[in-house]
């Protein structure tokens, strides 16, 4: 692939320009402003908060300051640096970035934050590890960029300060909120691969690999598929009878086995609670004749623990001492906390990735296998997801009237995006019915929006926008569709949400690292989630 191809599939994911950090000479130095990547600094580990606002805004300038005279910000064309790696240059000079052999660029998107301490702690730690990686054979095909979450651009500059790699603007918000959206970062720090070719993710799990293998022996830490690392071993029943896991075969007929994946532990209270009520509802299901199995994956400290846990639980489970098996299943699917429950289809492709939500509303299973609906009522669960994306919303009255009609004129339009739209498109719409209630409200005079009804608007909370039907039309199938698709071309007058904090939008949380010394691939999470 040409060097032009893969510099267009970059200037879609980071725009036209980027930031690089220079250090500037000190007075009477002479010569140019140096750039960071040579000195091997690493990132402050922030202000202490002081008491008091006054002591604190003094504090925040004076790092502000001191951030302004060590360092400057360089605007750099995106094919610029992406092309200069290619024609020869080299680290320390003059525009470097990705380039080198055809199909081996490697782009990482560094998520993080000035307020989050352990972005703070990781910093130091990927800087070595990029250094060590562009000094060996991956010297022109590995670059950074940051993408950082910080409100204030003063936590930016903290934030970017001294980084030997790139980062996109501050004020590129709707830019970082597509990249968010698009490789679903759901929390800092995070670090994801991709292609520069592509723009194909390759892993979002990069800074636990950094962790864990931080020589680069595996890098770029390509995951092998689900089903080849689910078949690879034996499963242990609770009785320590060993048997082959069910493969998926992609000629078994539609309404096949269902496989659900329990990442869970003994030590974990959430999932003691959570246990007991999967195995009512999976007994009910398998006693109405469905075809569904379950397969435990532990996150036990011990063997022991582990055996205590399986006893009782009425499936079998991935063996204990496969730990890499068990640590690889919660990479390939994502899996940030416990306890998780992931539903496969009969070809092991992902159904659900919240079964715990739904086997705690639907405990009788009478929607098995709970394939997600493309039209929800806005409800607290689904909420938190008005941060991640744009949604269209539909608000009326709480009557099942209003409600059934919400739903038909929405669904159509929800069916014809869907068909039209793959997964990973940087925008990925979701349907609402908002029924009036005092969350609803607080939402509504949030965004700058009437109490009338029925009144179909698109919210994107990380774009700080809301585009509203015009007054007096008629909401009808052809009508919603018609307003989505101006929606997706940009064809819709957009009023700006203020800038203030949003009763759903939330600060990305803090990922935990994942605390296991051994390479390739990382543990599976040890943060347990709060009860629902």
């Amino acid at each position: 692939m040409s060097s032009s191809t893969h510099t267009l599939v970059l200037r879609k994911l980071l725009g036209e320009e980027l930031l690089r950090c220079k250090r500037k000479t000190s007075a009477g130095g002479g010569g140019k402003s140096e750039e960071n990547g040579k000195n091997g600094e690493s990132s402050p580990a922030g202000d202490e908060e002081t008491n008091g606002g006054k002591h604190l805004e003094a504090a925040t300038s004076a790092a502000a300051d001191v951030v302004a005279d060590e360092f400057e910000e360089e605007r750099v064309s995106v094919s610029a640096v992406f092309e200069s790696a290619a024609d020869g240059g080299g680290e320390g000079g003059g525009e470097e970035g990705v380039g080198g052999v055809e199909g081996g660029k490697v782009l990482g998107l560094y998520f993080c934050s000035s307020w989050c301490p352990p972005c703070m702690t990781f910093r130091p730690q990927l800087e070595s590890f990029y250094r060590n990686v562009r000094n060996g054979s991956w010297e022109k095909n590995f670059e950074i960029v940051t993408v950082a979450t910080d409100e204030e651009e003063v936590g930016f500059r903290m934030t970017f300060r001294g980084s030997p790699w790139f980062a996109l603007p501050f004020r590129d918000r709707e830019r970082k909120a597509r990249l968010r959206r698009r490789y679903r970062v759901r929390g800092v720090p995070t670090l994801v691969l991709v292609e520069a070719e592509t723009g194909r993710a390759i892993t979002g799990a990069g800074r636990d690999q950094v962790l864990h293998d931080p020589e680069a022996i595996n890098f770029p830490w390509r995951p092998r598929s689900l089903v080849t690392v689910l078949s690879e071993g034996a499963l242990v029943d609770r009785d320590g009878q060993r048997h082959n896991y069910h493969l998926p075969d992609d000629n078994e007929e539609e309404g096949g086995t269902v496989h659900g994946l329990y990442f869970s532990a003994n030590w974990c209270p959430p999932c003691k609670a959570f246990t007991p009520q999967l195995a009512e509802t999976y007994r009910r299901i398998r006693g109405r004749g469905h075809k569904f199995e379950v397969t435990f994956v532990s996150s036990d400290r011990s063997e022991e623990s582990f055996s205590l846990y399986h006893s009782t639980m009425p499936w079998a489970a991935v063996p204990f001492e496969e730990e890499s098996r068990r640590r690889e299943l919660a990479t390939v699917l994502g899996v940030q906390g416990i306890p998780t429950l992931v539903l496969l289809d009969a070809k092991g492709k992902v159904i659900n990735d919240e079964g715990r939500i739904e086997v705690i509303e639907d405990p009788e299973g009478l929607n098995f296998p709970w394939h997600p609906r493309l039209v929800n009522t806005l409800t607290e669960r689904h909420a938190s997801l008005l941060s991640d994306y744009p949604a269209v919303i539909l608000f009326v009255e709480g009557e099942d009237s209003e409600i059934e009609f919400a739903e038909s004129v929405l669904l159509p339009a929800a069916e014809e995006y869907k068909s039209k739209h793959r997964e990973e498109d940087d925008i990925c719409l979701q349907f609402f019915i908002g029924c009036d209630s005092e969350p609803i409200d607080t939402l509504r005079e949030y965004v700058g929006i009437d109490d009338a009804v029925p009144l179909l608007t698109v919210i994107d909370m990380a774009a700080r926008k809301v585009c509203v039907m015009e007054d007096g039309a008629e909401i009808t199938e052809e009508s919603v569709k018609a307003f989505v698709n101006k929606f997706l071309i940009g064809g819709l007058p957009v009023a700006e949400i203020r800038d203030s904090p949003s009763p759903y939008e939330q600060q990305p949380r803090i990922v935990p690292p994942q605390p296991n010394s051994k390479p390739m691939p990382p543990s599976p999470p040890l943060r347990a989630d709060q009860e629902v």
